[in-house]
């Protein structure tokens, strides 16, 4: 009788991985000069020895043939009559391909044709003994199977076989090493169990869903009601739960996509005539399936610019003192709410000047607009449509639409994109993106009477300038607006301008606002002045959300904050989708909808100049010492000796409490915030560190953190963005990342994660 179809499609995935684990053994046996352990040939021989077998029994006759062509090679590798060379890999590779296109199209799966790739395979044999040098003494051998699989067969019968072909049948492993299951991918071995995916964004959706309730129900939610609060705690906690349990099904290793570009490394550095190395980092970071798909496009456009353009040939590896092989490094780290994926190579870099001629000569760019450009900013002319640096257009790259590519993938994500790039030594692009694009902290804010958010990933810190400072720390410089901010000038945007004005601002739009703006600050002074003069209060503040766009910060200036929120993310009304600074809509807790704000957007509409910062390329090699990583904090001391630093993207907010709303239950302490009771954690009760003193007047730093809690603090020293150099050594303190230097005091980086972990009892109380 017929197969199964349930059964045919999971032998049909069973095999598709089988054939990615066979992939990734030959690859990393291809590399230049090494040759295949006898571990990786065992892997592939039992994999391919599983292929063939569960195809014979399906009539799959052509898989059948090819797989068992295969496994007769890799049998004369495993009695080690074969060495495994690149020669073989690529031979192989092309097998696996062919076999891909088979599985691909099962139910026709007699029409792609393999003679080349079985040709291929029984050269390889044929060449076996001339290849191979004298064999080790192996004991009783087994010889290898024939090349034409052998004619017994267990094909379901309205399979038929044709004449030139023979369906094969599963064969019984005849060596001891074979007694065990291949690679078992099987559902059942892994005690796990496949879902289809609809339902999963089914479960997504509902959990949405339940956290607007929440939301709703924890505005509407009387505080002052025990069994209310007690509620609240609860559905809180069980919602937070579910939802991150939720997400969590959704979440899969970066090292799924990461590992498909081994192949193309190799297969270019063949088709370009160059030897490429491709190292991975951080393959077992998770990030939502959508953002893993929609990556793979921005990824491969940079993966193959890299071998193209960025590493050089041996000749001229060798003249530049590098080593023959060039090294591509694919990188992933989490950074807050959000992912870095890092793509670096250590080849000729970019040629800056090549870029600012060829903008010129294609009529792009002006000598007006270049004039004046700083390194960073012609390095983002790279980005621009149709602009490339390479000398010549090939099958590979050159045509200049990579890199615009790249960029439109990742923003299209709500992430930023920067390059880093230092003559002779290599390139460096890096990628933010959120890790899930369902449900992300916001903030929350009001502006010409409509309710906004903006993601927190893109929010460096929030700063609020008061009376003399609103005048004197915000200046004009041309037709911009500035803020000075610790050394740093700031270019400045008004969000109620850009809601205003539907048209993108030009020169003259902004020199308007600028005159506008900066007659009202005026104003406000004078006015401020005369009523402290009075002994009245001066009611003369500003305030504006610091926001990050790849290499770029700007200060878009706010009207009303109404705090952090999680929010569902809501595909934006068709009729809006033309407009840049929107990204998706989400509804609040009180029933209202609010528009979810783009920072990319934002700053083009309002024509923030993209002043950037220095490159900071680091080379490949450089000493650890010299590695400076830009990281956003909250610092903050606790007791008299230490100073602490996190991570600005962890912290919900600050409250300033008062001793004596500390409250104390089952030897934990909390402190009721709307209408939650909240964990209080001292740093010297989980950490080796000084105690925090009392005082009648302390702090509370919320975090980001199931469940909630804050940590007490005596003092808030400083918030915002910092070059550090950290060092993971010196001090071994559970619960601290790392330590570094800032202002002239050692700083000690928390773990947020560890911390929470560390809180005593009652954790379900908050």
């Amino acid at each position: 009788m017929a197969p199964n179809s349930s059964a045919l499609d999971e032998f049909l995935v069973e095999a598709k991985e089988h054939l990615d684990a066979i992939e990734e053994d030959l690859l990393a046996a291809g590399v230049e000069g090494a040759t295949a352990t006898d571990e990786q040939v065992r892997r592939v021989f039992r994999a391919i020895h599983t292929i063939k077998g569960n195809a014979g029994f399906f009539g799959f006759k052509r898989t059948a043939t090819l797989a068992h062509a295969m496994e007769t090679l890799l049998a004369l590798a495993r009695a080690h009559k074969v060495v495994l060379g690149p020669t073989h890999v690529d031979g192989l590779l092309h097998c696996v391909d062919v076999l891909r296109a088979l599985l691909d199209d099962a139910e026709t799966s007699d029409g792609p044709d393999i003679a080349v790739a079985m040709a291929r395979v029984a050269a390889l044999v044929e060449r076996g003994g001339a290849l191979a040098g004298p064999p080790p003494q192996v004991p009783t051998a087994q010889p290898a199977p024939p090349l034409l699989p052998p004619d017994r067969t267990v094909a379901p019968p309205d399979r038929t076989a044709a004449p030139p072909e023979v369906p094969v049948a599963p064969t019984e492993p005849q060596d001891d090493d074979l007694s065990a299951p291949a690679v078992d991918a099987s559902p059942a071995a892994q005690g796990s169990l496949r879902v289809r995916l609809e339902l999963l964004d089914h479960l997504m959706m509902l959990a949405g869903e339940l956290v607007l309730v929440r939301n709703q129900h924890l505005q509407h939610a009387d505080p002052n009601s025990l069994t209310e609060r007690a509620l609240s705690q609860r559905l809180d906690a069980l919602t937070m739960g579910i939802q991150q349990t939720v997400m969590q099904t959704r979440m899969q290793p970066i090292g799924n996509l990461f590992g498909k570009y081994a192949r193309v490394v190799h297969d270019l550095a063949a088709k370009l005539g160059k030897s490429i190395a491709l190292e991975m980092t951080g393959s077992q970071v998770e990030l939502d399936k959508t953002i893993l798909e929609l990556l793979t496009d921005p990824l491969t456009h940079v993966i193959r610019n890299s071998c193209d353009h960025g590493i050089e040939p041996a000749e001229l590896r060798r003249s530049a003192g590098k080593p023959d092989v060039g090294r591509i490094t694919l990188a992933a780290r989490h950074e807050g709410s959000q992912i870095v994926v890092e793509i670096a190579d250590d080849g000729r870099g970019i040629d800056v000047r090549a870029l600012r001629d060829k903008a010129l000569s294609s009529g792009m760019k002006t000598s007006a607009d270049l004039t004046g450009m700083n390194r960073n900013e012609l390095l983002s002319l790279a980005f621009l449509p149709g602009l490339s640096s390479a000398g010549s257009v090939s099958d590979v790259s050159g045509r200049g639409v990579g890199m615009d590519v790249v960029r439109t993938g990742v923003e299209r994500l709500g992430g930023t994109v920067e390059l880093r790039s230092q003559p002779g030594q290599g390139t460096v692009l890096v990628l933010k993106m959120p890790l899930t694009l369902a449900i992300i902290p916001s903030l929350v804010l009001a502006s010409e009477g409509r309710r906004f958010a903006i993601p927190q990933a893109n929010i460096e810190e929030l700063v609020r300038l008061y009376d003399a400072d609103v005048n004197d720390r915000i200046a004009c410089v041309g037709d911009r607006e500035v803020c000075r901010l610790r050394g740093q000038l700031v270019p400045v945007a008004h969000l109620a301008e850009v809601l205003r004005r539907p048209v993108p601002f030009d020169a003259a739009t902004q020199a308007e606002i600028t005159k506008t703006s900066s007659a009202a600050r005026r104003e406000c002074w004078r006015a401020a002045e005369a009523r402290l003069a009075k002994g009245e209060s001066s009611q003369c503040m500003i305030t504006f959300a610091i926001l990050r766009v790849g290499a770029t910060r700007f200060a878009l200036v706010l009207d009303d904050l109404l705090g952090i929120q999680e929010i569902v993310v809501k595909p934006i009304h068709r009729c809006l989708k033309h407009v840049s600074i929107y990204a998706g809509a989400t509804v609040l807790g009180d029933g209202q909808v609010a528009l979810i704000l783009d920072a990319l957007g934002l700053a083009r509409h309002a024509r923030v100049e993209f002043d950037g910062e220095p490159a900071r390329a680091t080379p490949h090699g450089g000493p650890p010492h010299d590695h400076r990583e830009h990281l956003s904090l909250l610092l903050f001391a606790c007791g008299a000796d230490e100073r602490f630093g996190v991570d600005l993207r962890r912290v919900r907010r600050i409250e300033q409490i008062e001793r004596r709303q500390i409250e104390r239950a089952a030897g934990q302490e909390y402190v009721t915030i709307e209408g939650r009771m909240t964990p209080v954690v001292r740093l010297d009760r989980v950490l080796s560190v000084s105690p925090t003193p009392d005082s009648d007047t302390m702090y509370l730093v919320l975090v980001h953190h199931a469940p909630a809690f804050g940590v007490l603090v005596s003092s808030v020293i400083d918030a915002g963005s910092y070059d550090l150099v950290l060092d993971r050594v010196t001090m071994p303190i559970r619960g601290v990342t790392a330590s570094a230097v800032q202002g002239g005091h050692m700083t000690l980086l928390l773990d947020i994660d560890y911390i929470g972990r560390a809180i005593p009892v009652e954790r379900g109380a908050a």
